[in-house]
């Protein structure tokens, strides 16, 4: 195995980094299991004309061998079994070594 994804795969497995999700193709469905890393959760400001609208964002790390085809309009249940609902936004980003996918999935 290749040593960065054995120790990526550590890394999503440790209790203090990764949590336990659901992942729904469209947001239908029982859904499939998957470990996420949780990243920043900022507010994006946006600008309108002379108004700002804020809104809430999350974003989430996903190992690609658990979600090789995530994408906008998938839902990711955050804890899994009765967490928040999150839908992914725009297009999953890869990482360099196309290990994981980083995606965008404000709560619904």
């Amino acid at each position: 195995m290749n040593p960065f994804a054995y120790a990526n795969d550590r890394i999503f497995e440790d209790p203090s980094m990764g949590i336990d999700a659901i992942w729904r193709v469209g947001g239908a469905g029982a859904g499939t299991a998957a470990r996420v890393i949780r990243g920043g959760m900022p507010d994006r400001v946006t600008a309108i004309g002379d108004t700002h609208v804020v809104s809430a964002t999350a974003t989430f790390t996903i190992r690609r061998a658990q979600a090789p085809a995530i994408a906008e309009g998938d839902t990711l249940e955050v804890p899994a079994g009765g967490g928040v609902l999150h839908r992914v936004q725009g297009a999953p980003i890869s990482d360099d070594d196309g290990l994981n996918w980083e995606v965008e999935a404000p709560r619904v």
